[in-house]
């Protein structure tokens, strides 16, 4: 995460040859830069760069082959075998937030079966966490405003010198 925002759009301190530019340091700071005053006059696009990272992030987690993936096709094969068995407090929680989830349930135990329902519920993770953020990563204001955090989130970056 600290790579896809520093540097790749907020960078180093605002100070050009030792100098603060107009306005700077102030808590929004209208200076593209490294400084919380920036990074809270910024904050939606910071809000971009972590969602878009973060989208990134748990897509490569569950493409088929990772070690992630592989863990989760382990214990679902596992528990697909023997539902009672399953951990119903964590299938709970999986389905509250991913509704496609629920397809496990109706599963048979047939693995070809678990493994392409599976590789179908986790192919979709970029597309649900959209949908929870209520958008896209593409920048469009307001966007992926169930996501946002804004008010607790700057007023966490100010803490910062």
């Amino acid at each position: 995460m600290k790579t896809a925002i520093f540097p790749s759009y907020f960078h180093g301190k605002c100070q050009q040859n030792g100098v603060d530019p107009p306005g700077c340091p102030n808590p929004d700071c209208p200076v593209v830069c490294g400084t919380p005053g920036s990074m809270v006059h910024f904050y939606s696009k910071l809000r971009f760069i972590v969602f878009n990272q973060t989208k990134h992030f748990l897509e490569q987690m569950t493409k088929p082959g990772s070690d992630t993936y592989d863990q989760v096709e382990r214990t679902v094969l596992q528990y697909s075998s023997n539902a009672r068995r399953a951990p119903r407090t964590v299938l709970r929680y999986m389905r509250r937030d991913m509704e496609s989830l629920e397809e496990l349930t109706s599963l048979t135990t047939r693995s070809t079966d678990v493994r392409t329902s599976l590789k179908d519920i986790l192919g979709r993770i970029g597309i649900l966490l959209e949908q929870a953020c209520g958008g896209t990563g593409t920048g469009v204001t307001n966007g992926l405003q169930s996501c946002s955090w804004e008010g607790p989130m700057k007023e966490f970056i100010l803490s910062y010198p």
